[in-house]
């Protein structure tokens, strides 16, 4: 199965991270660490999500989300903007598409 991976690196704020909210400049930095998305085709229309570093895996078919691994509320959360963001690039392609979607960090998460 051919799939396609993108990297972004991790983030520090050093001062003013409320401050954009505002619209006032913060002091950030990039560091050497990533965040992976591994993207494949799946051959049904679902949106199937798995973060290695959470522990959580489901899908998304027709709007109603499956956990297959870890807690439901947990893995909606996490997984809700993904699947908003997913649902917008596709609106912007005009083509609906099944996705084995995989997510993995080399930092640690924050606790919220």
């Amino acid at each position: 199965m051919m799939g396609v991976i993108a990297s972004a690196p991790a983030k520090v704020i050093l001062l003013g991270e409320h401050f954009v909210v505002y619209g006032e400049p913060a002091i950030v930095i990039a560091i050497d660490r990533r965040a992976y998305a591994k993207v494949e085709n799946r051959s049904d229309k679902r949106l199937y999500l798995h973060s290695t570093n959470l522990n959580l895996a489901g899908y998304f078919d027709n709007n109603n989300f499956k956990v297959e691994h870890g807690d439901f509320k947990e893995a909606i959360m996490k997984f809700e903007p993904i699947k908003l963001a997913v649902e917008k690039v596709m609106e912007k392609c005009g083509e609906r598409a099944g996705l084995n979607i995989e997510i993995t960090q080399q930092f640690p998460l924050p606790l919220v």
